[in-house]
């Protein structure tokens, strides 16, 4: 794993000193989740990827609690880089969590994480591009920090729409920094039920529900 990171920006140092409660739960859930990596800017390529930068630990905690996350709930992160929010709901006592990632080396080190983690059984990391990915018909709870545009945030909507209709279930969707919302505003299913201000967790959030 550390011949995957050292490909990536930097190796975290500088935010590790920084946020010294996020290196904590990262020595506590035994992973390595500090890394950054860059991609395009320009916001108005409707396949366009967000960078890779992770969350703070407190926030996710925050949000995943609005969200009701128990033992009940199967939690997928759009965009999971090296998997924090699936190891921090994990510790939650999510049912299952699992991390949906189209690039390679961050899949590689996510994996890598899940085998050193407290949790292997209960998590798992997927490669493959977000607007294939086959919506599990008990995921109950979708986690998207602003991974993509708005041509594959449009699919996803879709492929989540589409689970609905075979296996209706309540849901809750978590768009924290929502750039392209159009696709949901767009869903006859799915409605906002609540939006936090920057202030609160860094960046906006919105809790989406059917």
């Amino acid at each position: 794993m550390f011949e995957i990171l050292k490909t990536l920006r930097g190796k975290g140092y500088k935010r590790r000193l920084q946020n010294p409660k996020d290196e904590f739960y990262d020595r506590v859930f035994r992973v390595k989740t500090f890394a950054y990596k860059k991609y395009s800017d320009d916001w108005y390529d409707p396949v366009w990827k967000g960078d890779y930068m992770p969350t703070k630990y407190q926030g996710i905690f925050d949000i995943l609690k609005t969200a009701k996350v128990d033992n009940t709930s199967v939690i997928i992160d759009f965009g999971c880089g090296l998997g924090r929010v699936v190891f921090a709901a994990a510790h939650l006592g999510a049912k299952y969590s699992i991390g949906v990632e189209f690039d390679e080396e961050l899949f590689q080190a996510a994996e890598s994480n899940r085998l050193t983690s407290k949790f292997p059984d209960k998590v798992s990391f997927v490669h493959q591009d977000a607007a294939v990915y086959k919506i599990p018909n008990d995921a109950n709870v979708f986690f998207f920090f602003n991974p993509f545009g708005s041509a594959i945030m449009s699919d996803v909507i879709k492929n989540i729409e589409g689970s609905l209709k075979t296996t209706p279930r309540k849901i809750c969707i978590i768009y924290y920094n929502p750039m392209f919302t159009d696709a949901l505003q767009a869903s006859s299913a799915l409605k906002l039920q609540e939006e936090w201000p920057a202030e609160k967790v860094e960046y906006v959030v919105q809790f989406w529900g059917n």
